[in-house]
C-alpha cells in the first residue's frame, strides 16, 4: 500500500499501544512490581523505535534498564538495550549506541535464540561503523551460528563482503538471504 495509507494505521497502532503500555506501567507502579514495570517499559521502548520515535524510545529504554538489576531479566534488558542502541544510532550517538550493543552480549546466552541474533546484529553494526572488519566478521559468524536465517545479519555480512572486495563471499550471503 502507498505510504499515505500506512501512516494513519501506524499512528493509530502507536497511540493504542502507548495507551496500553501506560496503563500497564501505572498498574505495575501501583502494585510495586518493578520487574513488570521494567518489562513493560522495555516493550514500550521497542514500539516507539518501530515507529521512529527515537527520543521516546530512548527515554523508556533507559528507564527500563535503570529498573533492572544485573541479570534479573536478561530478555527485558536486551530488548531495552536494543531500543537504546537503535535510538542512539539514529540520533548520531555512536559511542552510546556501542555501549548498549556491547552490554547486550553480557547475557546473550540467557535470551531466546532470535534475540541472541539481534544482540550480535547490533554489535556487527557497531564494529562495521568503526571500520573493524575483523570484529564485524567474527560477530557476524557468532550471530549466524544462532540465527542462520536472520535476514539483517545476512544482509550486513553480504554488504561487508562486497565493500571489502570479497564479491564471491558476499554473493553467498546474499543468496542465503534471498532464501529466507
Amino acid at each position: 500500500p502507498p505510504r499515505s495509507t500506512l501512516f494513519p494505521y501506524t499512528t493509530l497502532f502507536r497511540s493504542g499501544a502507548v495507551e496500553s503500555f501506560d496503563r500497564a506501567i501505572a498498574i505495575a507502579r501501583l502494585e510495586g512490581t518493578t520487574a513488570l514495570e521494567a518489562q513493560t517499559l522495555s516493550m514500550a521502548s521497542h514500539v516507539e523505535s518501530d515507529v521512529i520515535h527515537w527520543e521516546e524510545s530512548l527515554e523508556k529504554s533507559l528507564q527500563a534498564i535503570s529498573l533492572l538489576t544485573q541479570g534479573e531479566n536478561p530478555e527485558a534488558d536486551n530488548w531495552a538495550r536494543l531500543s537504546a542502541f537503535e535510538s542512539l544510532r539514529a540520533m548520531g550517538d555512536f559511542d552510546g549506541a556501542r555501549r548498549h550493543a556491547e552490554a547486550m552480549l553480557v547475557s546473550v546466552e540467557r535470551v531466546p535464540r532470535r534475540q541472541r541474533a539481534r544482540a550480535f546484529y547490533a554489535n556487527v553494526i557497531s564494529a562495521y561503523r568503526r571500520g573493524d572488519w575483523t570484529a564485524a566478521r567474527a560477530l557476524s559468524d557468532r550471530g549466524l551460528e544462532v540465527g542462520q536465517a536472520f535476514p539483517q545479519l545476512l544482509a550486513c555480512r553480504a554488504q561487508l563482503e562486497f565493500e571489502t572486495g570479497n564479491f564471491e563471499q558476499g554473493s553467498t550471503y546474499l543468496d542465503r538471504k534471498s532464501v529466507v
